[in-house]
């Protein structure tokens, strides 16, 4: 259930933004990382899960599911990465999804979370890191 939301977010921003390489976050902005970029990118990783409501049985009937991007582009000076914040923030926020959970056809709406945009600064040779956490409810 939480792969295939991911998923999902992954696959309406690759389809959204042309020449965006997205992918499932590995570390690669930590430091003392050796990776070779694709920009821009978007990365994903969970967040943070939890059941809202469950029944008697404990089957969880409605959940909050937390998925942050990392964005990011080496073009500081023209602002890329922000451009490419903006075009995500049109695929997703305020949006309902939805997608396959084995053969059950699951639901969401997408918001931006309290945390917001926050930006991350510079990862050497001036690549501007962004992090957006979204909300499916």
């Amino acid at each position: 259930m939480i792969r295939e939301a991911i998923e999902k977010i992954q696959s309406i921003i690759s389809t959204g933004i042309t020449g965006c390489y997205v992918s499932r976050y590995k570390g690669e902005f930590e430091e003392g990382v050796d990776w070779n970029p694709q920009f821009p990118c978007v990365m994903t990783a969970l967040h943070s899960y939890k059941p809202i409501n469950t029944a008697a049985d404990g089957t969880v009937l409605s959940d909050e599911t937390r998925i942050i991007l990392y964005i990011a582009d080496r073009d500081i000076n023209a602002s890329s990465a922000l451009d490419t914040v903006e075009n995500v923030l049109k695929l997703t926020d305020g949006k309902d999804i939805e997608y396959m959970v084995g053969t059950t056809k699951a639901r969401a709406h997408v918001s931006v979370a309290e945390e917001g945009l926050i930006r991350q600064g510079y990862a050497g040779a001036g690549v501007e890191i962004y992090t957006l956490v979204l909300r499916l409810t």
